[in-house]
Parts: structure tokens; sequence; C-alpha cells
């Protein structure tokens, strides 16, 4: 017959159904299934874990193999994700972590190494900051059960509450605007919960003559911490009178109501019940061993004529009573506490005054920004300070808002407790339900407007009113929970909503589990309507949370001390000179050349200097040498040269050029050169005339006025050409400059007709330069240079201004560093990452790698605080004018200096950085170039400032986690998975047990934290961008798996074959930057059975009956089988066992191809659909 194909589809719709027989389950039904999820149409591998704080627990002082032990003797209990509202705008909070440690009995401290003193164990409460680097105690408790911790939160997130059922409920209350840790208060009892004294009515009523006047109060009384209280109110007189048991005496404990009292047995009692007792005011106590009661026989006075008298008979306790309760949350501006137990002494082994396992108490309203004060339900006064009792039988489990109502949850019953609206009768409670309650504190949780409940008997939704309760588990998964549920350990489990992947998680301890610790979850998908189950890994508690990043590849900066600023140091001065020529000196410009006045000949040839073409004169006149001036060369400071030839000044006639004119000429080409006048002299200089010109430098573009000129040269004269004069000799002029003589042709020199120049200096900020990896450069270097100090508005040429330059601040630097770096690259992202001079540069994008792997985003960083750092800021800035290097244009200005040639590292002339100062504070009046205030300050001899102490260090992080890419001090607040507490005992290599913990974040990768004696060892690999891992918290892979049996494939009931498989399979994942793919590989176990109750066991490949095949992701889509039966039991899964067996084996490639790809079981997979060919059989 022709093969037909059984086709499997729709694999999300139902999931895994534990308690229906396989063999009554649609075709798309598994039978049994771990670590997968039923979503998106398919079925697919559930994440991995991380470790999220893998050094919190080391311990310094006890190192294995050289490195601290991740055990430090704590027994991890509880964790709690805080989302402390001062810190989520930067997207951090904190984690509170509780454990229990060994402490020292007189002051609850650590113990010394060695210590000899007596300790106790205590649970101490931790906060911790998401880079584990700061955990700091907050609390002290005495050590609670596994179960027995819950918190809740209050004020918006401000107050976080704990409670551990052993001491009173303990609370933080941040303060506003405080972002540091060390800052944040310590736990302390909440105020007001212990300030009553217990008033326990057993009797008010009138009392009727014709009653007994013996009274049973029903209960025994401890008089250490108890006394009897009887009243009586004559309505005849309107007066209170409080009895007195008969042989009180005060101070003495062993009388009759005091504190050592031991009451006689009522079988002593000889008295007249119908008559009281004969002292008036004083009543008998009595203990009736029969019904364990305390009996009270009443005084005879009772009884006042004809009116009737009120009797009140109270239990009362000596002192303020200390309450502990099981459970605690906030309801809208006040809190509700249940399951109560009143003891005498703050010490668990005093004695119990009254278990309310039944009883809710409700505190006083809080005031905005606080805590309420008084949970006093017996005093007068309050608004909803209150007590309600559920009943005598059932205990409270937990409190649980829903649509603006607190629904109080016992074993069996669920109540609600409304605001009424009445100020006289705030709270009220009534009964919901008397046949639902839930199985535990933290076995509720509200979604979408309704609660998931795990009751005693089932697991349900609950919608506020008995008509509600709807199981969402029978048939499928109620039967399986309550059958593996550990009963010594119950109390254990908690539920979690995962919202992210639309699921509920049940997490709780099976029968496998060794101390109670949650060891699997089962999971329903309330979009879906669909269940399956994961592993746990030794969890005792858990929260969904956001959870700390894995590192970004990023480098952070950190600058301390202050900048200096760029005030004047130096008001400068203009450089002045006198410059003049001998008073004799002209040019003859009319001088005859050749004939008379009378000759009328031909004039031919060259002129005597071989340089004029001689003219024919066409008439009887002279002939003049009138078109060839001499030639000079001027040169001077700076480098100055100009050549320039003299002309004639005159345009119409031919006249000598007197010395005046030649000195104008000369002026007016030195002051052409940039940075040089003759008009704009400095204030108090007049400009000479006649033989002799004063010059001056001056601001002239780039060029500065008041600056040194180098060389310090004088300007001189020399000829080139002597032009076409006949009768004299060549042109020589003498021509003098101060700076060389000691007065210019009778002019002394003074300070009125030369003076230095001298730069106006400014003090160099601060100078951040960077050296970033990009690219985008062919060196694949960018320079970046910031200044950090600014100018102020001092004008030194005026005096004018109050502030000569502003220093900055670490932070204030670290701000302007941040706004220049942040318009500098789309390469990377600038983080401000405090409030301290920290921040941090990031990739612009997860998939981006700038720079080199080794040196990070940035090559190098140096702030000019010395000649050596200076020094290569301005080689690296030299670079980046070259070419050399990458220049960015949004950098500043660098303040480099020309040296004087004082500073002995800078020879004269040299250009360099300075080291960073700050100017003086301005003082003094203002003055001129030749009259200097001696108290101004800044003058011309502050040549340098105070020194800075800004200094610069970076960290280079080179980790990429593609799992978390975000800073490991930063949640990401869109991402939120469960968090547990987790702890396993390790043994040492003698057999000694170690209690290892950790801080497990799910739905992270496709690994799981091993747990390991030896401690981790994580070593960086920048070529990968991650860190390997090794010994403790190795990541290791996890099996997941899908199953069926007892899937029907003969509706005729005939023997089939299944040939082969066909798998709609896909899946990869890159478990590193730079990584190939890694895919995943199934062992597709498979056997036959002909009857619906033949069971086998797929999880190992020893039954021989079982036929197996192995399925490579991406290179498979069928797989041969040949399974023969009526009913098809099979198992898909990563775990790759040897055949006949149950070793595993890592199978990492396909024996069979020679494609290369890299297979492993830490990686993804999802299934969509599968095809089962059959080839028909013959019948039995």
């Amino acid at each position: 017959m022709a093969d037909q194909v059984l086709p499997i589809t729709a694999l999300d719709e139902v999931g895994v159904i534990k308690d229906t027989p396989p063999v009554a389950l649609a075709p798309n039904a598994f039978s049994d299934a771990r670590n997968v999820r039923f979503k998106d149409g398919s079925v697919r591998k559930m994440k991995g874990e991380v470790n999220i704080f893998p050094n919190i627990f080391d311990d310094s002082s006890n190192q294995i193999g050289g490195v601290n032990a991740n055990f430090n003797g704590s027994i991890i209990k509880y964790v709690i994700w805080w989302p402390n509202p001062n810190l989520a705008v930067a997207n951090k909070g904190y984690y509170v972590i509780i454990a229990e440690e060994e402490r020292l009995q007189s002051n609850n401290a650590v113990p010394p190494s060695g210590n000899t003193n007596p300790t106790h164990q205590k649970d101490i409460a931790y906060l911790v900051s998401l880079n584990g680097t700061n955990k700091v105690q907050k609390g002290i408790f005495d050590p609670a059960g596994i179960s027995q911790w819950q918190h809740t939160f209050f004020q918006g997130g401000f107050c976080l509450i704990v409670n551990n059922g052993l001491n009173a409920p303990n609370y933080i209350y941040d303060l506003q605007d405080n972002t540091n840790i060390n800052n944040v208060p310590s736990f302390a009892q909440l105020p007001g919960w212990e300030s009553y004294l217990v008033n326990q009515i057993y009797l008010q009523d009138t009392f009727d003559p014709t009653d007994s006047f013996m009274f049973d109060l029903g209960t025994t009384v401890n008089f250490a911490v108890e006394y009897i209280e009887i009243t009586d109110y004559d309505e005849g007189t309107g007066n209170t009178t409080t009895f007195t048991a008969d042989g009180y005496v005060a101070g003495t404990a062993t009388t009759a109501n005091n504190t050592a009292f031991v009451p006689p047995a009522f079988s002593t009692f000889s008295g007249d019940a119908a008559v009281g007792f004969g002292t008036n005011d004083k009543y008998e106590i009595y203990l009736d061993s029969n019904s364990n009661s305390i009996k009270v026989f009443l005084p005879s006075n009772l009884v006042h004529g004809s009116h009737l008298d009120t009797v009140t008979i109270a239990i009362k306790s000596r002192n303020p009573v200390f309450v502990a309760c099981g459970v605690i949350r906030a309801f809208g501006d006040f809190l509700v506490a249940g399951n109560l137990v009143e003891r005498n002494a703050a010490d668990l082994d005093s004695p119990i005054i009254r278990s309310l396992n039944s009883v809710v108490r409700t505190s006083d309203a809080a005031a905005p920004g606080s805590v309420p004060n008084n949970w006093n339900p017996f005093a007068s006064g309050v608004s909803t300070a209150d007590e309600f009792v559920l009943s005598d039988t059932t205990t409270v489990k937990d409190l649980v808002e829903m649509q603006g109502n607190l629904y109080i949850y016992s074993s069996s019953s669920i109540s609600v407790m409304r605001l009424t609206g009445n100020a006289s009768v705030p709270v009220a409670v009534n009964p919901v339900t008397r046949t639902h309650g839930c199985q535990t504190t933290n076995a509720v949780l509200e979604f979408d407007g309704k609660h998931f409940v795990v009751g005693s008997q089932d697991i349900y939704l609950f919608a506020g009113h008995p008509g509600s309760i709807e199981s969402v588990a029978n048939n499928r998964m109620r039967k399986y929970l309550f059958d593996n549920l550990n009963p010594l350990h119950n109390q254990h489990m908690f539920v979690l909503r995962y919202s992210q992947k639309d699921e509920l998680w049940i997490c709780y301890p099976t029968l496998a589990s060794e101390i109670g610790e949650c060891n699997e979850a089962l999971i329903w998908n309330y979009k879906r309507n669909t269940w399956t189950i994961r592993d746990l890994r030794h969890v005792m508690s858990g929260i969904v949370a956001p959870i700390p990043g894995g590192g970004l590849p990023q480098t952070d900066i950190q600058l301390t001390g202050t900048t200096g600023n760029n005030g004047v140091i130096n008001v400068g001065a203009y450089e002045v000179r006198t410059i003049g020529l001998d008073s004799s000196d002209y040019i003859s410009t009319n001088v005859l050349f050749y004939g008379s006045d009378t000759v009328s000949n031909l004039i031919y040839g060259i002129g005597r200097n071989g340089n004029a073409a001689r003219v024919l004169v066409g008439s009887n006149r002279r002939f003049y040498e009138t078109k060839l001036f001499p030639k000079y060369r001027i040169t001077g400071p700076e480098s100055i040269s100009i050549d320039y030839t003299i002309t004639n000044p005159n345009s119409t006639a031919y006249q000598d050029i007197t010395t005046t004119q030649i000195l104008d000429q000369l002026t007016t080409q030195i002051t052409n050169v940039a940075g040089w006048t003759s008009s704009n002299l400095p204030t108090s200089y007049v400009q000479l005339t006649g033989n002799r010109r004063l010059i001056s430098g001056e601001t002239s573009g780039s060029v500065p006025g008041k600056r040194l000129m180098f060389p310090v040269a004088p300007f001189s004269i020399s000829l080139l050409l002597g032009g076409n004069t006949i009768n004299g000799t060549d042109p020589e002029l003498d021509f003098q400059e101060s700076t060389a003589v000691s007065s210019v042709h009778g002019l002394t020199k003074t300070t009125a007709n030369d003076y230095r120049g001298i730069y106006l200096q400014r003090a160099t900020p601060t100078c951040i330069g960077i050296v970033i990896n990009n690219d985008n450069y062919a060196s694949g270097k960018e320079f970046v240079i910031v200044n950090a100090g600014t100018t102020g508005d001092y004008n030194p040429d005026t005096h004018a201004g109050t502030t000569n330059g502003v220093s900055l601040t670490n932070e204030e630097a670290a701000e302007k560093l941040i706004a220049k770096l942040r318009n500098i690259s789309p390469n990377f992202n600038v983080v401000d990452t405090g409030t301290n001079g920290e921040f941090s540069l990031q990739p612009a994008s997860y998939g981006q790698s700038v720079g080199d792997a080794e040196g990070g985003f940035i090559d190098d960083i140096k702030v000019n605080t010395d000649e050596t750092n200076a020094d290569w800021i301005y080689a690296r800035y030299v670079e980046s004018q070259n070419g050399t290097i990458g220049y960015n244009t949004e950098s500043d200005i660098i303040n480099v200096l020309v040296s004087d040639g004082s500073n002995g590292n800078y020879p004269l002339g040299t250009s360099y950085l300075p080291v960073g100062t700050a100017a003086p504070t301005k003082a003094g009046s203002n003055d001129h170039q030749l009259a200097v205030d001696s108290a101004r300050r800044p003058d011309r001899t502050t040549r340098f400032g105070t020194t800075p102490t800004l200094a610069a260090s970076i960290t280079e992080d080179n980790i990429f986690d593609s799992e978390r890419p975000w800073d490991t001090s930063e949640i990401n607040p869109n991402i939120e998975v469960p968090v547990f507490a987790s702890r396993k005992k390790v043994n040492d290599p003698n057999g000694t047990a170690y209690d290892l913990n950790k801080i497990i974040a799910s739905e992270i990768g496709w690994s799981v934290p091993s747990y390991n004696y030896t401690p981790r060892v994580a070593t960086e690999n920048s070529a990968t961008y991650r860190y390997v891992i090794t010994n403790n918290d190795a990541p290791q892979g996890y099996a997941s798996y899908i199953e069926r049996k007892q899937l029907g494939i003969s509706p005729d009931s005939d023997t089939e074959t299944v040939r082969k498989l066909v798998l709609w399979a896909e899946g990869k994942y890159v478990p590193y930057q730079g990584s190939v793919y890694n895919y995943n590989r199934f062992q597709i176990r498979m056997a036959g059975t002909n009857n619906p109750g033949q069971d086998i066991d797929l999880s190992s490949l020893v039954d021989s009956a079982i036929n197996h095949n192995n399925f490579f992701v991406s290179e498979d889509y069928k797989i041969d089988m040949r399974t023969h039966g009526r009913f098809l039991n099979y198992r898909i899964t990563d775990k790759i066992l040897s055949a006949g067996g149950s070793t595993e084996i890592e199978l990492t490639s396909n024996p069979k191809s020679t494609l290369g790809l890299v297979y492993n079981k830490a990686s993804d997979w999802m299934i969509s659909g599968m095809q089962a060919e059959i080839r028909k059989g013959g019948t039995r």
C-alpha cells in the first residue's frame, strides 16, 4: 500500500497535558515537555540563565588557588528588586538580598578571623548596587525560614517594607532625591507597631442578681505577662469601680493576680456562687483543671438596689506587646497585616499572649510622604486602625489587591476588604467564599483585573465573586502539581508573572527537593491557555525584575580635581621701536646727464650703469636722468624681508627725495606687514616727525599685537640696485633702529621710544587631549582637544570686568567635555554616568565595533597637568595638523605659546603647549604701558599662575554581551525576567560542604551557570568582547525536549511502520561577537507500542525497543526511523545520548557533512510542525 503522511501542526495550541491519558490527547498535544514554550506557532526552547552578581558572596579572607572563594558562609533566602524612584530616571535601582550569617552575640558584628567569642545566626538584609560593587548592610533580623520572608512597597515605591513573620515588620523610607546607596536609611521597625496593651474583653454585660457570681473565662491566664481586670459601672450613681483580687499585695509577685501568682484549684472553692464573695469590691481567682480555664468569683456588692450594674471582665497585657505577622501588604494609604502573633517580649522564646491566625489588622492612614504611625486597634480617635476576625479555624495566608479592593486569602476562604467612605467606619470586611483559599503566602497574583491562585486543591482564576472562580488546570496540570508538590515544603511555593511572555510561573518544590528549594516551575500561558514545565535550579525565592547589563564595550573616564582657567596671567606689552635716517640723506632726481642747453646731437648707447638706453634728443635741451631709482631690501624680526624700490613722490616734477620722504616710504613698507603699525601706537606714545619714526606691534588678523618679536633682530636696510645717478655715489642710507643702538640719530633710547613686546598671556586652561579610535580616518585615529577653563570678563587693556577667568570643578569639566564629545562623532554615545566627573563612551549601535578590540574607544587621554602630558597633547596636535592622524574640527583652539627662552625645556622660539595654570584674581587700578600700577594683578611680571589639580583616568571595558547589551550599572526598563535567589551545597576535595549562593536571571542566553567549589575565573578575551568563565559559573548546556506517548497512528488497529519523520525545525545563535552561527541538533527517540497501557521510558536508550537518530538543524529536514506499532511514542530532545545507554555526548559537528557547521546544545531551536511518513502494516 502507499505510504500515508500524518501531519502534526499548530504545535503551540495545546501544550503539555499531564493529567489526561496520552492516548486521549490530540496529535498536537504533548504528554511531557521540559524547558520549552508553546508560542508563535511553534514549540521553542526556553532561554537559559546567568548569575548577575557573581562576586557579591566572595570571601577575600579565603582564597582557593589564589582566587577569592565564591562563598562566605552566608545562606541566601530572599531577593527583592526595589525600583527606587530616585534612581528610575537613570535606569537604575537596588536589589535587596537577605541571607543568614554568623554574627557576634555581643554586637551582631562579623566575627573576626580566629574568633572565640559567642556567636549566633542572623538574617542580614543588604542593599546591592546594579553592578554589584556596593553591598551595604541595612538590617539585622532573627533567622527566618525560606518561605517566611515577604515584602511590599508603599508611597509610590519610596518605602520598602520587609517582613519575616518573626520580628516586627521593618521599613526603609528613602530620602528624596537620594542617589547614594550609602545614604539610604537602614531598616527600622514600623512606628507604632507595638504601641498598645492587649485588652481582651471576655464579659461586658449588665449583671442580673439571679445570675451566678461565678464566671468562667474559658481560657487560662499567663500571669507573668497578663492580669485580670474587673470593673463595675453603677448605673445608679454613674461611678466605675475597679475590683481587686483578694490577696493582692503590690510588689509581692506571688500574691493574687501578680506576676508569679499560682491560682488555687477550683476544687477548693467553698463559697456560694449565688451570693458572691463576701468582701466588697474584691474577687477570687481559681483554676479549673477539668476545663483548664480561669474562674473568677465576683463580689456580692454587685447588687445595688433596683438598678442593674454593668460588669466588664478583661485580660490585659502588663506591657506593650511584641507583635509579628505572617503577611503585610500596602492598600491605598494604609497597611494591612494578617496572621498575627503577640508576645510578651521581643525574644522569640517569650510566651505568646495571643495567636491571631485568623485576624487582619489595619494601620492608621499614613500622611503623604510617611508611613502609618499607629496600629493600636484599641485607641480612640484613629481613622483606619482596626482589627477584623475572619473565623476561628483558618489562617490568613495572603492579602492581594484587585480592582480597588483587598482580598484576604486564608487556606480555605476568601474575604474582601473595602473602603467604605464612612469616616467612622472607614474599612469593612466581608466574606466571599468558604470553599476556596490559597496554598501559601505569595501563591496569589493579580493580572489583567483578576487573581491567579494556587489553592489547596486547584489552580484557579478569581475575579472578585464566587461565580468567577474558574480552574485553569483541571484535567491538565492540577493532579500533576499536587501529586508532585513536596508536602514538607509546600509553603515554599510562589508564583510570578512574566508578562513579556504572557506567562504565570508556579515555582514549587517537588518530591525530589532536598531542602525545600523550588526545583520546578509549571508555566501557564494565559494568552494561549497552554501549560509547560521548566527546570529550576536550587531556587529559594524569586521575583520578576529588570536586570543589570552584561556589558558594552566602553571606556570609562574619571576626572578628579579642579581645572585651571583661561584668565590673563600676563597683560603683555606692545613692541615699540624707533627707526631713523641721517637728516642729510636724500636721493637726487634732477641731475644733468649729457650735453648743454644748445647742443642738438644724437645721443645713443647705454648708460654708465648698463641699465638704461639713450634716447634721441630732438631739440636743443639738456637730458636728465629721471626714471631709475635705487632698490633696497628691508629685513627685521619675525623673518621680515621686503624688497622695495624708491618712488618719486612728486608726479609733476623731478625733485630730490628728501629724508622725510624716504623715511615715510620705508615706514609704510614695514607697517604693510601684518602685525605692525605707525599710526595706532600704544597709549602714551606720540609719533615722531622729521628723520625719526615710531613703529609698534599691532594685532592684525591672527597676529597678536602684544607679542615677543623673535628673533630679537633690528630692522636694517641694504641696497640692491643703485639706479641711474651719474654724478654721485651709490645711494646708501644711514638707517638706524633703536634695538641696535643707544640713540637713533641723536634721539636717546628710552621707554618712550623703545619697548620690548611681551605676549599677552592667558593662563593655560586644563587642556584635555583625546585620541579616539575612529575607522573613518586612514590612520584609524582621531584627535580631539577640549579646554576646560573659561576666560571670564576681564579686559587687560581697560582693566574692565570683574572675573579674571573661571576654574571648573571636575564635574563641570566633565559636563563640558561630554557636551563637546556628543557633537563629535556618530560612532559612539557619550553617557553621563555620575555627578563627580565621570562619564563613558559606548558604541552607538549594538552591532558596532569602534576601534581595535584591545584599544577600546579611546587610544589615550591626557591632561596638561605636567610637561610630559602637555608635550604629548601638543605632539598629537601637530600630527593632526599634518594629517598623520585625524583632527576633529569641533575641537577647541589649542593654547600654543612660543618660548621666550625662560623655560630651559623649550628653546627660544620653540612652540609648545604649556602646563595648565590658573590666573590670579583681579587687583589694582587701570594703567598704561608707561605708567604701570604696581598693585595691579595680573601684570607683566606674572608669567605663570598656580597649577590646577585636574587629572583624568580611563578604564577600558571591552566586554559586549549580546544578551544584555547595556551597561552593567544600569537596567533596561523594557526588559524584565524571572530572577531567583539560588543556593546549592558544593563539596571541597575533602567532602566538606559549603553553601554557594547565586542571584540567577532566567531567560538569558542558552546556557546555565555551573556550581563549583573552585572559584570563578573570568578571563577577558578582547578579540571576542567577552569573558571566558571557568570553574564556578562556567556556562553549561541544559536539556530541553518535547515528548508524546500513545499517539494513535492506526485507525484500523493495524500495526503500522513509521518510516521517516520530517521536522520543520530552525534556529541558530551567535554566542559572542565575531562567532560563527551555532546550531542545535536533536536526538529523536521513538518506539512503537501496541496497547494504550503499555508505557516506555524515553529518557534513556537503555530499552532496545527505542529507535533513535540524530537530526541536525539547518542541514536535515527528515530522518529515517522505522518504528512499528499501533501507537507512536517519541521524544525530541537536544540531549544526545550514546547508543544503547544513558551517557551524554556533546556532538558539536555533523559527521555526515562537510559544511563544517558548529553544533551546540547551548543554542536556540524551534519546531513549527512535523510529518510522520507511515507505511501500512498487517492486522493482528
